[in-house]
């Protein structure tokens, strides 16, 4: 919301905490094998005034993933043709065990991390965060490392941050192809998607 705005008095939101909570909604969508998921709204509707049954809202809720007035693109945006890009094609949810380990140093203020393991085109992916609350902002928060099991077809395993489509491979000694473990992946309260380098297309 807008600061001000009537259902958010106390301040306003951001495109931070709005584009993690697309990035979260989507995936838990595929966890739970919804085969339909959505966004609202494409643009921000500011050419008029909002009338409510109190008052006239200047500015509506900024809930589009493309600003009012300029119509240029949030955050949201970005992190919405990442995870699109990165979905494309036939997708479905393991929904069996997971195909790996996470493992994560916890604290004592720190929620469990969260995973999502799914196959695009016959290539696994996986993705993960922390839930933390959206309104912290926290971004990255540490590190993390993640072990594949012995059925795993990934040999050459990448890391993706979705909010900004950043692509990163393991620096040497990070990957042990024999224990199939791969570490020093940074972590946080937004979704990072781990899938083998063959199964996207880098610019």
């Amino acid at each position: 919301h807008p600061v001000g705005h009537g259902q958010c008095r106390l301040g306003g939101g951001s495109e931070h905490r709005q584009a993690v909570w697309y990035l979260r909604r989507a995936l838990y969508d595929l966890r739970y094998n919804l085969r339909l998921t959505c966004f609202y709204i494409i643009a921000d509707p500011w050419e008029k005034a909002y009338v409510t049954a109190a008052t006239n809202e200047k500015k509506h809720p900024a809930y589009g993933i493309l600003n009012g007035l300029t119509y240029t693109p949030k955050l949201a945006y970005t992190a919405l043709s990442c995870l699109a890009n990165l979905l494309g094609g036939n997708t479905l949810p393991m929904l069996s065990n997971l195909p790996v380990t996470l493992s994560v140093p916890l604290t004592s203020d720190q929620p469990c991390p969260y995973s999502v393991s799914f196959v695009n085109d016959g290539n696994e992916m996986f993705a993960y965060w922390i839930p933390y609350a959206i309104e912290e902002e926290r971004g990255i928060t540490g590190k993390c490392s993640v072990t594949f099991d012995e059925a795993s077809e990934i040999t050459e395993p990448i890391a993706i941050d979705l909010l900004d489509g950043s692509v990163f491979a393991p620096d040497e000694g990070d990957w042990n192809a024999d224990t199939k473990t791969l570490k020093n992946l940074p972590i946080g309260e937004y979704p990072f998607a781990i899938c083998d380098k063959r199964a996207i297309e880098i610019i």
